[in-house]
């Protein structure tokens, strides 16, 4: 059997692809005007017109290219990666139905991205290259590695992945957003999550967790691609703009032309972003020790946090029990909100309704067990399994919807609270 923590390195290597795709198109004019072309009534004109949606091609694409970097090490498992987009197919303007699909090079996956993009050169070579690249440096401390012991069935094991949580907060224009005790008060980027679990097949309880947030810290502006300055923008006579950008290595002034609709994205610079990756391998009753790492590093909060994270369409008979002694904050994102209690800014996260799914909560919850904590049913107060649907007369992914609620919480105590809170 494989060891695993070469599946804890996989996963680690297969989310940050993801969350440099993620990366890549908020930074990328070409790309970014497609993503917000619905967003925008300034952005209407015949060459805003796309059939396929980015955004559900994204959340495509980032789930095709986690499954191809799983099984390029483990083929065995091709029948047990699950996530979030259950369909690949999409309609082009001609009528074509197109299957998505990662080719077996970076020009036949640009050959079906220019497809589905319908002649957008850029975008279609800008993505294809980010899935076939090599990455290096992946930040994953070895020390921690080393300390994953043991090996996985790999024919045992299955996986739920959600390559972007809160695609609300991806669209949302601008994306730097608001805080308070460091929670996002509204939609914004750093809300935005890579979520990937592994977990049991026969048992259903997780096996190790990866979450991955691509915008958690603001590093400034610059211009597009590597560029820190974009200049004056002159029309020309053939309906564009031409656009002198100042490259930081202090190159020669470089040029490009751009259309007119693409002109309203250059507000002056793309803002740049770094982000992070916690992982996490659960303990088990056969000896193996939990694991937690994150990289880099989050220092924990010198007092104990009072603040217990909810959805924002939380029952307000539950809300309006909390006493004095603790803080309650809406925010949005599943993956987001089991973050702030992986990172212990929340004390807990709690959830009365069934609107989170097995691809939201499979990753966390492994790490929440490595630090020692876990993610309950709120309703049986059981810990939540992944192997099988909580509602079997449901069709589709709503099967696969947690039913009933969640508790969330790395201490003890944070569950006596929660569970008070919620009792009936």
């Amino acid at each position: 059997m494989p060891p695993l923590r070469e599946l804890v390195r996989v996963l680690c290597t297969a989310s940050e692809r993801a969350a440099l795709i993620a990366r890549t198109i908020r930074t990328d004019a070409d790309l970014l005007r497609l993503l917000i072309r619905e967003k925008s009534p300034k952005l209407k004109g015949p060459d805003m017109t796309l059939t396929t949606d980015l955004m559900t091609l994204a959340d495509v694409l980032i789930q095709n290219a986690i499954r191809r970097e799983i099984l390029m090490h483990f083929p065995e498992m091709a029948s047990t990666v699950f996530g979030e987009e259950q369909d690949d197919h999409f309609s082009t303007s001609t009528g074509e139905n197109v299957a998505f699909a990662i080719g077996a090079t970076a020009e036949d996956t640009r050959r079906t991205l220019l497809t589905l993009l319908e002649g957008h050169e850029h975008a279609a070579t800008v993505l294809a290259n980010i899935v076939h690249c090599t990455l290096e440096n992946v930040p994953i401390n070895s020390d921690d590695l080393a300390r994953v012991e043991g090996d996985f069935d790999s024919l045992r094991t299955g996986v739920w992945i959600d390559p972007i949580d809160a695609t609300s907060s991806y669209t949302v224009e601008g994306g730097r957003g608001n805080f308070q005790d460091g929670i996002a008060k509204d939609s914004c980027l750093p809300v935005v999550t890579v979520l990937i679990g592994a977990f049991d097949l026969q048992t259903g309880t997780p096996l190790c967790g990866v979450v991955n947030q691509p915008f958690s810290e603001f590093l400034g502006q610059s211009g597009p691609g590597s560029y820190d300055d974009v200049g004056t923008i002159k029309e020309d006579t053939d309906d564009s703009y031409e656009v002198t950008v100042t490259p930081v290595a202090k190159k020669p002034v470089a040029k490009r032309k751009i259309s007119r609709t693409d002109s309203l994205l250059f507000s002056g610079a793309f803002d740049e972003w770094t982000g992070r990756c916690l992982w996490g391998v659960a303990p088990h009753a056969a000896g193996r020790v939990g694991v937690f790492s994150q990289h880099p590093p989050r220092s924990q909060p010198a007092v104990p946090s009072r603040i217990f994270v909810h959805s924002k369409s939380e029952s307000k008979s539950v809300l309006s029990r909390a006493n004095d002694g603790i803080v309650l904050r809406a925010t949005g994102g599943a993956g987001y909100k089991l973050l702030l209690v992986c990172d212990e800014i929340a004390r807990g996260f709690f959830l009365t309704g069934g609107s989170t799914y097995k691809w939201d909560t499979c990753g966390p919850h492994a790490i929440l067990m490595a630090m020692g904590g876990n993610l309950l049913d709120a309703r049986s107060l059981s810990p939540v399994l992944y192997h099988q649907p909580d509602a079997h007369d449901d069709d589709g992914p709503e099967k696969w919807a947690n039913k009933g609620g969640l508790l969330a919480f790395v201490n003890g105590e944070a569950f006596v609270t929660m569970k008070v809170l919620i009792a009936p």
